[in-house]
């Protein structure tokens, strides 16, 4: 499961739904392509389908290549898919009493949650206020009806979704960590900018300097 051991989600080439299974639809592996019948429900302002019966296994695949996104431009068009993005941990990083942790990327753009659950087996030492992270996972979200548009979070699935790319230099005074610039070193080319971007699309330029060039989408380049 993603958030809990019965939720999971599912992708094709024309989007992708959060699968709330039941007792008798057993678990779905990561990679397994499946076919599943269910009911259609909202959980916490997110599309699901409530799935009761075992699913029709058809075979089994790699990932989707994720949606690549400026961590505030992630939102509804990319709920449920796999996505990719990097920023700074923003906030503190809380952990709950059922062992999930969370906290907020940002790259300058505004903005994302991340939601480890509990078990998903991430090492969270190197996850400190300041660092620079790179985390892959679904897009989720947990809200009302009164703000459809708020509450996105990332959902990473194992270890390999998320990296800490860069780790703040420890303060001289207290020990304490102090926030890190971004890592510098990787060129990209700009696939679609944001409105008001001064970055305008095929343009190149150091993605990770300064932190104040997030784009919608970008394409690393080594």
């Amino acid at each position: 499961g993603l958030v809990d051991p019965a939720s999971t989600a599912v992708q094709d080439a024309t989007g992708a739904i959060l699968i709330r299974l039941g007792d008798d639809a057993g678990p779905l592996p990561l990679g397994l392509i499946v076919e599943l019948e269910g009911t259609r429900s909202t959980k916490a302002g997110m599309l699901s389908l409530r799935v009761t019966r075992p699913p029709l296994a058809l075979g089994s695949q790699g990932d989707p290549e994720p949606i690549r996104r400026a961590t505030g431009a992630l939102g509804e068009p990319d709920e449920a898919q796999l996505v990719l993005t990097r920023g700074l941990v923003a906030t503190a990083v809380t952990r709950s009493s059922a062992g999930s942790v969370s906290f907020a990327l940002d790259d300058g753009s505004g903005p994302i949650r991340v939601h480890l659950a509990a078990g998903v087996g991430i090492s969270t030492t190197p996850i400190v206020r300041g660092a620079w992270v790179e985390v892959r996972g679904v897009l989720g979200q947990e809200t009302t009806g009164r703000e459809p548009e708020l509450g996105y979070r990332i959902w990473p699935r194992q270890a390999s979704d998320l990296e800490v790319v860069a780790v703040p230099p420890a303060s001289t005074a207290g020990g304490e960590a102090r926030p890190t610039t971004q890592p510098a070193g990787v060129e990209a080319t700009v696939a679609a900018s944001s409105p008001g971007s001064p970055r305008a699309p095929g343009s190149r330029f150091d993605a990770l300097e300064g932190g104040s060039g997030a784009v919608d989408a970008w394409t690393e380049r080594t």
